[in-house]
């Protein structure tokens, strides 16, 4: 065999051919792909909705004029529950089977116009419920003499003294989850 083949360089219009061809077909890919993909819109992927909060439908907590009559109680700009003055005596009801969690006087520098009052905590048997919170001035003969309730149990009676904390309000109430009070749009009252 002729070594001199070996060492002949192959003519430049040969390597001009193959790299016009390659370039040809890389083109003419191209131009393929976007003519089928023409008119084709791509969406990205929706996002997931958010998953809504779940609503608690419970029984009125208290006298039904109070379900008819609460309004949004802020106090420093924060939800602080539902509230509404009802008659004195009007009883305070437990919304689900639940036990007594806390029941504490929130006092107050005694120079202070603002009276102490009585917060409740129930605590629900079901797991999956909020837990009930309830601020009131109870009247001598309504005060919490047990620690469980029953749904629609009466927990204490209010008396006609106003919080004065929260303004004229005498029965505050709120439902509250691990991360705080639940605002008014997750607590439904069923008759």
């Amino acid at each position: 065999m002729d070594n001199n083949l070996l060492k002949k360089k192959p003519p430049v219009k040969i390597i001009l051919l193959v790299i016009s061809g390659i370039l040809l077909i890389i083109l003419a890919g191209y131009f393929i792909f976007t003519k089928t993909q023409k008119g084709k819109i791509i969406t990205p992927l929706p996002a997931p909705l958010p998953t809504p909060a779940p609503k608690f439908s419970i029984p009125c907590p208290g006298d039904p004029s109070f379900c008819e009559k609460a309004q949004e109680v802020t106090k420093n700009e924060k939800y602080s529950g539902l509230g509404a003055k009802v008659p004195a005596n009007t009883p305070v009801y437990a919304p689900f089977d639940s036990v007594l969690s806390s029941s504490r006087a929130i006092l107050f520098d005694p120079d202070s116009k603002i009276k102490p009052f009585v917060q409740i905590i129930l605590k629900a048997d079901d797991s999956t419920l909020p837990l009930a919170v309830y601020a009131i001035h109870p009247t001598a003969k309504g005060g919490i003499s047990k620690t469980a309730f029953k749904k629609g149990e009466i927990i204490a009676t209010v008396s006609a003294e106003p919080l004065t904390y929260f303004g004229d309000y005498n029965l505050i109430f709120a439902l509250m989850d691990k991360d705080g009070l639940l605002p008014k749009d997750r607590t439904e009252f069923i008759k």
